[in-house]
């Protein structure tokens, strides 16, 4: 069983004075390769973006959205399933709210997706234990400058990012997503690394209001604030790091601040897995910010 996925404020003004420390670092992570077809222009419809990842699936190829378009969707996109660049150009891929839930975007073990300067909202994989209501990550996901919103899923209502598959998030904003159950902003059982990022305001009702994690995920020189593990029983505010011994997040340079459990451990939870901390901040959570972890988290101030 998959633990990510198991049924189990604001930044105070003192760690907003910290923010310019974190300076600029090289960026680290899987780097997807470019796609090798010439690139494909998307005219702004659902019709011709379907159509450009059909055929962007056929052997490669990058994806030139309409810039500043909204495409709306009625019904699930084509998965990726070759090694497909989308440059969004600040466009919008959200579903329609009279369409039937389903997720924006999924990349089956074969794919490789480079999303850039995308906003993506309003998925709703909501089905008995799905997993991503914006993007699901079999294969291989890089997500630059983007933002990933208002989407929602059983388990993790950004991004969820499969056992096996690597995930990369670079100067980003994961806000205002909700899981019924773990994984508010991203659920990782693979591999993911999250640079330069924030991860804000998002909801789960049990374990991860920020991130879920039952696999290996590094966090650096990032943000995780107003992130609420609500539910009844919720735990894990800002970071839930759990499932299994293999479980491992670390944190360099990162603030955690301002996230909310209902239970205990509104900053970083972590059971039986490993947490490691950097030069970070893991402060003024509510009701307190690790209380219960087993191991301990390091630099958490309780």
């Amino acid at each position: 069983m998959i633990a990510a996925r198991r049924s189990t404020g604001r930044v105070p003004l003192a760690a907003r004075a910290l923010l310019p420390a974190l300076g600029a670092a090289a960026l680290v992570g899987t780097v997807v390769a470019p796609a090798s077809a010439a690139p494909i222009p998307v005219a702004c419809s659902e019709a011709a973006l379907n159509s450009a990842i059909t055929t962007a699936n056929s052997g490669g190829g990058t994806l030139v959205l309409f810039p500043g378009c909204t495409y709306t969707l009625t019904a699930p996109l084509p998965a990726i399933t070759a090694n497909v660049v989308i440059d969004g150009r600040v466009a919008t891929i959200t579903r329609s709210a009279t369409a039937p839930d389903f997720g924006i975007l999924r990349v089956t073990n074969s794919g490789n997706l480079d999303i850039r300067n995308v906003i993506i909202s309003n998925g709703a994989a909501t089905a008995s234990g799905d997993f991503g209501g914006g993007i699901r990550n079999g294969g291989t996901l890089r997500v630059s400058q983007s933002i990933i919103k208002n989407n929602r899923a059983q388990f993790s209502g950004g991004i969820g990012n499969d056992s096996g598959a690597t995930t990369t998030v670079v100067g980003s904003l994961i806000t205002k997503n909700t899981a019924l159950h773990n994984g508010g902003g991203l659920a990782n059982d693979g591999t993911m690394v999250i640079n330069q990022s924030t991860i804000s305001d998002n909801t789960a009702a049990e374990r991860g209001g920020g991130v879920a994690n039952d696999g290996t995920l590094q966090i650096t020189q990032s943000v995780l604030n107003g992130n609420a593990a609500n539910g009844p029983t919720g735990i894990g505010g800002g970071i839930a790091n759990f499932g299994s011994a293999a479980a491992s997040t670390t944190l360099t340079r990162t603030i955690v601040t301002g996230n909310r459990a209902t239970t205990t451990a509104g900053g970083v939870y972590n059971n039986t897995g490993t947490v490691t901390s950097t030069a970070s901040v893991i402060a003024h959570n509510t009701p307190n910010n690790c209380v219960t972890s087993s191991p301990a988290v390091p630099q958490c101030l309780n």
